[in-house]
Parts: structure tokens; C-alpha cells; sequence
């Protein structure tokens, strides 16, 4: 019984977990941004186990937001999702400010990595609807 439970305590400890890694670049631009609301930047994790970022991609990316008023904000613009609050950062091309998209203005949006990704809220999806 003893040996069940420490080599089943071993492999639970030598495991080892992959997400995205965060660049030295964006965390730079978060320190500013996320200051004045009481969180501590952007943060990445690198346990020697478990590595990762909070955001959906680890660079800027092209994309678009639609707003709750259908107008579609894309040309010159970079996004970056934050996967741990569910924002939206925004910067323009060429800027070094960035942006707070306000959720409650979002109906939906995409991020370009190596593909389109779509994002809209769950009160839009009926599984009933056949694609």
C-alpha cells in the first residue's frame, strides 16, 4: 500500500504541464497598464514544471472588435486576450499606449495567430443549431 501511494505521490510531482510562454515584450507594456488596478503586471509562470502566460497569445496579433453597435474596430490596431480576466487590450500600430476594450461595449471579436479564432459571448450559442 505504501509503495502504491508514493510512486502514484512521484508521478504526480514529476509531471509536467505546457501552456503558452509569455515574450519580454509584452510584459514591459503591461506594467503600466495594469498599475493603477491593483494587479501586478503580467504574469508568467516558469516553475521549472509548469510554464505559461495568462494571455491567448504571447504577441500582439491582428484581429477585429465588434461592438455592441455593429462597428468593427480592426485597421491598425493590435489585440491582445487576457485569458485569467477576459480583457481586451488594444494598441494602435506604431504605439506604445494601450488600451482597455470595456467588455459590456464587446459582442464579439477575433484574434489572428495561425488562424482565425472567433470569439462571441455563451448567450449567443444554441447547440440546438446545426453549422
Amino acid at each position: 500500500m505504501k509503495i502504491i501511494f508514493l510512486l502514484s505521490g512521484f508521478l504526480i510531482f514529476n509531471a509536467e504541464t505546457y501552456s503558452q510562454v509569455e515574450t519580454a515584450q509584452v510584459g514591459a507594456e503591461f506594467k503600466e497598464v495594469t498599475a493603477d488596478r491593483g494587479v501586478d503586471g503580467m504574469h508568467g509562470y516558469s516553475s521549472g514544471t509548469v510554464r505559461g502566460s495568462q494571455f491567448f497569445s504571447p504577441t500582439w496579433t491582428t484581429g477585429t472588435i465588434t461592438t455592441i453597435h455593429n462597428e468593427v474596430i480592426s485597421k491598425n490596431y493590435s489585440f491582445l486576450y487576457d485569458k485569467v480576466r477576459q480583457e481586451i487590450f488594444i494598441k494602435w500600430k506604431d504605439s506604445s499606449a494601450v488600451l482597455l476594450a470595456q467588455k459590456d461595449q464587446v459582442s464579439a471579436f477575433t484574434l489572428n495567430t495561425d488562424r482565425v479564432h472567433s470569439f462571441v459571448p455563451a448567450s449567443v450559442y444554441d447547440p440546438s443549431k446545426k453549422r
